[in-house]
């Protein structure tokens, strides 16, 4: 087993970085934007420490080292254990304090946290990190591995990168069975010479210490949330105390950052505009409401999805029965419209025809298919341009500009537009005959 102060696998992980970092150094140095690359870092450092971030990390990691201090004194922890309780800390103690801020945008972040520690993944992690192979073989099997990383994460974005994602996941799962492999092989052979009693410690290191980091990042959250809403809600109130409404927030909130999710956005600025404790907490009761109401309408149309899929016709406004992917392809569309917008003016006014990267992030954003059919036209002078999209129902949508922003068309059918945006089949900024299932 390995006891060094480092393992051959963490001196290989720590080679590679240094390796990255150099070919970073190297490429903004060749590049020359390295004074830029420093502007920006210092002034996202600032931006930083201006903040409350360190603080709360600082309490955060205080409240750990209590916890490791206190279980000290019983069997879960003693020093030599120091060494595993760093590298958890600076591995997944770090990422455990980001969770804290992605909590408050997104549900379900503490639940998928507490089932991974007792996923069999775990297990075979903690077996295969506990022999290295010889360095030799770890730095460049780290290096492949980082690069295998990085293709498998961004050639999934790419349906045209199948083969090499593939290939990248194939290397990842070879190096990890073997691994794990030449772990258990070392640990059977070994078995006569290890601390077994360390090593069940090492074991449940994570599965003690996340749980607890959990309910030391849930105040954090919900701090966070409550500094966002409080943010809102001041600048909202345009110089006005607003004392009463945020006793009405941490009073209705009683706690639970679920409730101070619902007040994230242009709820706070409701509130922020809303005088004195009583019509505070009024408002507080109308967004429940609303959101409530918001969320039954949401169920009834995919109730509806799913009575009208394979329908053929419309209804008496004219709208196609079966609307699968209409909602989607119609956001999809009005983001490229937006983005257009943006590259007229910095590309000499005219329409941009490279926005492939764009149009293929558009399935992940809207939840649209791989790849996705979107399909984008330019005029040869660049002031005229279309998108469209057949959805699943075989009814087209398009979306498109006939002029200088902020022009735009609209048009949907049982066809594709037969060419760049007019009055004979189009309809200009709101639905209209041509363009009636447009919302």
């Amino acid at each position: 087993m390995d006891n060094a102060l480092l393992t051959n696998r963490e001196i290989a992980s720590l080679v590679t970085l240094a390796a990255f970092v150099m070919l970073a150094i190297v490429a903004v140095v060749r590049d020359g934007s390295g004074g830029q690359i420093l502007q920006v870092g210092r002034s996202a450092f600032a931006t930083l420490v201006s903040t409350k971030i360190p603080l709360l990390f600082a309490s955060y990691v205080g409240c750990i080292a209590v916890t490791v201090a206190l279980a000290s004194r019983w069997w879960p922890w003693d020093t030599t254990l120091l060494k595993a309780t760093v590298v958890w800390c600076l591995i997944s103690g770090i990422g455990l304090f980001g969770k804290a801020f992605s909590a408050v945008e997104e549900k379900g972040v503490f639940i998928r946290a507490l089932k991974r520690i007792i996923a069999a993944v775990v297990v075979f992690e903690f077996i295969a990190n506990l022999a290295s192979f010889p360095l030799w073989v770890e730095i460049p099997a780290a290096f492949v591995a980082s690069l295998c990383t990085l293709l498998a994460a961004f050639g999934a974005r790419d349906a045209e990168h199948t083969g090499v994602v593939k290939m990248a996941n194939t290397y990842l799962g070879i190096f990890g069975l073997a691994a794990i492999g030449w772990a258990a092989w070392r640990l059977v052979d070994d078995w006569s010479d290890i601390d077994r009693a360390l090593l069940l410690r090492e074991f449940l290191l994570p599965l003690w210490l996340t749980p607890v980091a959990l309910l030391l990042i849930y105040p954090l959250s919900w701090f966070a949330a409550y500094e966002g809403v409080r943010a809102r809600m001041r600048f909202a109130a345009n110089g006005r105390p607003i004392r009463a409404q945020r006793l009405a927030v941490m009073i209705r909130s009683a706690g639970r950052l679920g409730a101070l999710r619902e007040l994230q956005g242009t709820a706070s600025w409701r509130l922020g505009r809303a005088v004195g404790f009583r019509a505070a907490w009024r408002e507080i009761g109308d967004i429940k409401q609303d959101q409530r109401e918001e969320r039954e309408a949401q169920l009834a149309a995919e109730r509806r999805l799913e009575l009208n899929a394979g329908l053929v016709g419309t209804d008496s406004t004219g709208k196609q029965l079966d609307q699968r992917e209409h909602a989607e392809t119609m956001q999809a569309l009005r983001w490229l419209a937006t983005c257009q917008m943006g590259h007229y003016r910095n590309r000499g006014n005219r329409y941009y025809e490279g926005l492939e990267i764009i149009i293929d992030d558009l399935s992940d954003k809207y939840g649209l298919p791989r790849p996705n059919g979107v399909v984008m036209h330019i005029s040869r002078d660049g002031q005229s341009w279309y998108a469209a999209r057949r959805t699943i129902t075989g009814h087209w949508f398009a979306i498109g500009a006939a002029g200088p922003p902020s022009d735009q068309w609209l048009y949907d059918g049982p066809a594709a537009p037969s060419g760049f945006p007019d009055e004979a089949e189009w309809e200009q900024w709101a639905p209209g005959d041509n363009a009636p299932n447009w919302t």
